[in-house]
């Protein structure tokens, strides 16, 4: 599970000493020439992570402007004082690189995500070690097409694959397991591309552990999802508990899509922690369930046989049922999402008058009517 981290600083300066940081931390260093300031190149280090050299155009979606030839000068430069690829669109072509420089082809698609998805393989593949495909994608159901067409690439191909975008991000942690040489991460706080998740993000889920070669795979599923604590809670347990799997957190819009991916993927899917807005329409794909109310938090089980609970119920209540009878009691519930309707159904479970307050009025007047 190698990570290559971007750097994307305009300060040669800072980069040098970036790479000094991070370069014992990850497999591999992105450095993007384009964002330079300045003609200056930061050098490899003698040790530690190799360096890849990015000088991308407009064209690509990167901030170079200038004339190509100056731009394929400063990668055969950086090849010259050691970093050991170069990453270099599919219509461009380059010489006088030295013999131990390695080179990526690579083809970026923001406005979307190819009909053909083997005809824009055959366009960039070549005689380079690496491929590298990016597209923007918007729904699930694009990121879904993109994984099952990633599922059926042939071992030999080596290749970086991936989608980016809140709704791609999926791509950037299954494709790991999928057959990807590496995968593309930020500094905290700093993605360069949205969907890109930080370094201390990957080093919390794989944590450098030694994982069998199908892992099990399990995660949180919302829309949004970013906020969740989960994937650094469940980190630090499985790691605890020496469970020998990886948690992802999944930015998944529509479940049908979802779900249907599942079915047929082959890689090892075992449980999901569920959160807003999908609690109560994620019953559709359970084989059965345990929850007081139609609304659960917890998928266990295979594809095809998820089995469904709801651990919010007595989450919320029993610290409460520790404290006070319940019975008769007066309750202001802040909120109408899917938390909030467990909350209030258990309040009168136990015999207490709620009250629901939130931000819309509507939405709360048809929530309180149910």
């Amino acid at each position: 599970m190698k990570a290559c981290l971007t750097l994307a600083d305009p300060s040669p300066s800072r980069v040098q000493e970036k790479i000094g940081l991070y370069k014992d931390r990850v497999a591999l260093i992105e450095v993007r020439l384009d964002h330079l300031e300045s003609s200056q190149l930061p050098r490899p280090p003698a040790d530690g992570a190799a360096l890849i050299a990015t000088c991308r155009p407009e064209r690509e979606g990167g901030s170079y402007r200038g004339p190509e030839r100056s731009r394929l000068r400063t990668l055969r430069e950086a090849a010259k004082i050691g970093y050991h690829w170069i990453d270099l669109e599919w219509d461009s072509e380059i010489s006088g690189l030295p013999s131990t420089t390695a080179v990526i082809r690579s083809s970026h698609r923001f406005d979307r995500l190819p009909a053909d998805l083997g005809a824009w393989l055959d366009r960039v593949r070549g005689k380079e070690r690496v491929v590298k495909l990016a597209a923007s994608v918007t729904t699930t159901g694009e990121a879904v097409r993109l994984l099952r067409w990633m599922e059926k690439l042939p071992e030999d191909l080596t290749r970086v694959v991936l989608a980016m975008g809140e709704a791609g991000q999926p791509t950037r942690y299954l494709g790991s397991l999928l057959g990807n040489q590496w995968t593309y991460v930020s500094e905290s706080g700093q993605p360069l591309v949205s969907g890109q998740f930080s370094l201390a993000a990957w080093e919390e889920v794989f944590g450098h552990r030694e994982l069998p070669r199908n892992p099990r795979v399990y995660g949180v599923i919302g829309d949004p999802v970013a906020h969740s604590l989960s994937p650094l809670l469940m980190a630090a347990l499985f790691r605890q508990y020496r469970i020998g799997g990886l948690y992802f957190p999944f930015h998944v819009e529509a479940l049908d899509d979802w779900f249907g991916y599942l079915n047929d993927s082959r890689l090892d899917f075992r449980g999901f922690s569920v959160t807003l807005p999908h609690k109560s329409a994620v019953l559709e794909f359970v084989s059965a369930f345990e929850s007081p109310v139609p609304a659960i938090n917890t998928l266990a089980g295979r594809p095809g046989r998820w089995h469904g609970s709801n651990t919010d119920w007595d989450g919320f209540l029993n610290p409460l049922r520790r404290r006070l009878d319940l019975s008769g009691k007066s309750a202001l519930v802040l909120g109408n999402g899917g938390v909030a309707h467990t909350a209030v159904r258990s309040l009168l479970w136990e015999g207490a008058e709620v009250t629901v307050a939130g931000r819309n009025r509507e939405r709360v007047a048809e929530f309180a009517s149910r």
